[in-house]
């Protein structure tokens, strides 16, 4: 016969066996994998209006919500995607709850989900999984349970359960799907970027230093050749490639040959560092030279939010640059005044012979 002591171990020992059943099983329902594809539904609103899952590809992000009107913790997801379906409202997401209760309800079933809803204050669309067909078909393990879909109806994101962090995980996941990025998540991206930007050795520094100078005294080719020398062993200098762009652009000749080079020298730099502002506000020019002005203030406005710069010195107005270049990503149109106000900085950031003169008369936008 056991003594207490053992006893007492015993139970210990299966309580903690248990309690990690219970977590393996929980964990289990939170990973469950799904159906992919999921099957197709058609459902009934509360109107009894049929809606096919088809018409979920005109949105560009749906969620799609399990619930019963039984499930403590399907109130919480309901309240949070109330909140959610309101706050991209603009944006086009649609929210659908799917009240799965029972495989049969009473006459009176109707009523009560309604009055269920009201207390709940929610208004998206809600279907009835009559029978529960599209619950068993898409392998529903746990009340309540999400689905993040984008418009090939493919999942993006799903959970079961309505953890603590229940609303700001699916906002998450829908502002990934969307392109949405908060301000503070640029700056840690920009940090990270200059952070893990490649710097060569000093004697290398030293050596493109040398060369700058030699630029913006006016010897052009002269630079060109020496940086190709560089880039014969530093292939990873970003700021070296992007520099040789801006060469060329100061480069008197300007023939097509020249502008090729530019073109392929910013690009480049971009694939090794798509945040170096110097290749960015190439990147710009060339684009609005092409016409395609929404690209070009968008990588101008990118190198303008960069904190490191880099082998470039800042704008004296980069202040006042930004302040342009956000005011005209805003505008509809632009008319032919405001293109080339926007056009004549980038350029003369980008040549290297001379110290940029701010004409602040031309920073002004103006309206067409």
């Amino acid at each position: 016969m056991a003594t207490p002591k053992e006893f007492a171990r015993r139970t210990c020992i299966a309580a903690l066996a248990a309690c990690l059943t219970l977590f393996a099983a929980t964990a289990a329902v939170s990973s469950e994998a799904h159906p992919d594809p999921l099957p197709t539904f058609t459902m009934n609103t509360m109107g009894g209006e049929p809606v096919n899952m088809e018409l979920l590809r005109n949105f560009p992000v749906t969620v799609v919500v399990f619930f019963a009107t039984w499930s403590p913790k399907s109130e919480k997801a309901l309240t949070e995607l109330q909140k959610i379906a309101d706050k991209f409202e603009e944006q086009g997401v649609a929210v659908v709850g799917v009240n799965a209760e029972a495989e049969t309800t009473d006459a009176n079933f109707k009523t009560t989900l309604s009055q269920y809803l009201e207390k709940n204050k929610v208004t998206f669309t809600i279907l009835s999984d009559e029978g529960l067909s599209t619950y068993r078909a898409w392998e529903i393990k746990a009340m309540p349970t999400t689905f993040v879909l984008d418009n090939e109806l493919k999942v993006v994101h799903a959970l079961a359960g309505a953890p603590t962090a229940y609303g700001d995980e699916i906002t998450e996941h829908i502002e990934k799907k969307l392109g949405i990025e908060h301000e503070e998540d640029k700056s840690k991206k920009h940090v990270e970027a200059a952070s893990n930007r490649y710097r060569p050795e000093k004697h290398v520094t030293l050596r493109f230093g040398m060369i700058t100078r030699s630029a913006e005294r006016g010897r052009v080719s002269r630079a060109l050749k020496d940086i190709d020398g560089i880039l014969e062993t530093e292939e990873k200098f970003a700021d070296c490639f992007a520099y040789k762009g801006a060469l060329y652009v100061t480069d008197k000749k300007q023939d097509a040959e020249s502008e090729k080079a530019a073109r392929e020298a910013f690009a480049h730099a971009l694939t090794l560092d798509p945040t170096l502002p110097r290749a960015l506000i190439g990147d710009a020019w060339f684009a609005m030279k092409d016409g395609d002005f929404k690209k070009g203030i968008a990588s101008a406005n990118l190198a303008f939010e960069q904190t490191d710069w880099g082998m470039m010195e800042k704008p004296e107005d980069l202040e006042e640059l930004t302040k342009t270049f956000k005011e005209a990503s805003e505008k509809d149109s632009l008319d032919d005044a405001a293109k080339a106000a926007l056009e004549e900085p980038l350029h003369d950031l980008l040549l290297l012979h001379k110290k940029r003169k701010v004409d602040r008369s031309k920073l002004n936008m103006g309206s067409e």
